[in-house]
């Protein structure tokens, strides 16, 4: 098949999906692209998920997965302990078909707590994927993976309130902005982390330079003249460095000589 018509034959399938709350069923691709491979109907299923299509008679990511992430999930539970015995425990959850998803979905929406749990588990493989993507931006994998089901546990409720056809978007929308903003938080913390350690080092330089100068250990207020800081602040620097070493002579009076 030309490249050209496939392009053509896809852009059909979204339409027709738009056209159907976002839903397609196999027998539907197939009409329009008959003669698929497995492999081949899995990457159709894939692009058709990146645009928001469900594909009735396929199975949740376990099967259809990116063949990429499912690499990358074995290749770093190989390298980490805590993530490794954690997909273990994922991989014994039962994947979902879409129907059984939507039976699901409708029964938590009319208030079944035990649908709910199912469709939260069914969800876990998803978190795991998603967070190995900001496995390499400052934050812990456990970190990640905890603020990711607390981010899917929020988006189920939030989901729950909208209609079946936007459930797995909104769900998806809400795992990623948790990991998002645990990988900001956690970035701007160790900024702030960095920045008193600098000052206090800062700090810490001028002292001796002060020393050196007038050959003696200078007071609190002798070294906040000396760097042109407020007393205070210079104290407080030194505090939230957690810097043990005292650089004002305990009897010294606070006053500049």
């Amino acid at each position: 098949m030309e490249q050209e018509h496939f392009r053509d034959i896809l852009a059909e399938l979204l339409r027709a999906a738009q056209e159907q709350e976002g839903v397609l069923t196999r027998e539907e691709i197939a009409g329009r692209l008959p003669d698929l491979t497995e492999e081949q109907f899995s990457l159709v299923a894939a692009f058709l998920a990146e645009n928001q299509i469900r594909v009735r008679g396929t199975v949740m990511s376990s099967d259809f997965a990116d063949p990429t992430a499912k690499k990358e999930l074995l290749a770093y539970a190989e390298e980490s302990a805590y993530f490794g015995m954690y997909y273990e425990e994922l991989k014994k959850i039962r994947a979902l078909s879409d129907e059984e998803e939507d039976a699901l979905f409708l029964h938590a929406k009319a208030g079944d707590a035990k649908a709910k749990k199912k469709l939260i588990e069914a969800n876990l493989m998803l978190v795991a994927e998603t967070a190995l993507l900001f496995r390499d931006q400052g934050s812990p994998i456990e970190d990640l993976i905890q603020e990711g089901n607390l981010g899917l546990m929020m988006g189920m409720e939030e989901a729950l309130l909208g209609g079946l056809k936007d459930c797995r978007k909104v769900i998806s929308e809400a795992i990623l902005n948790a990991l998002e903003n645990t990988v900001y938080v956690d970035n701007a913390q160790e900024s702030v982390v960095k920045k008193i350690i600098a000052r206090a080092e800062s700090i810490r330089e001028g002292a001796k330079l002060f020393e050196k100068e007038f050959g003696y250990a200078p007071s609190k207020t002798e070294l906040s003249y000396y760097l042109e800081m407020d007393p205070e602040e210079l104290a407080d620097s030194l505090k939230l460095a957690a810097d043990e070493k005292d650089f004002f002579k305990e009897a010294e009076e606070d006053e500049p000589r």
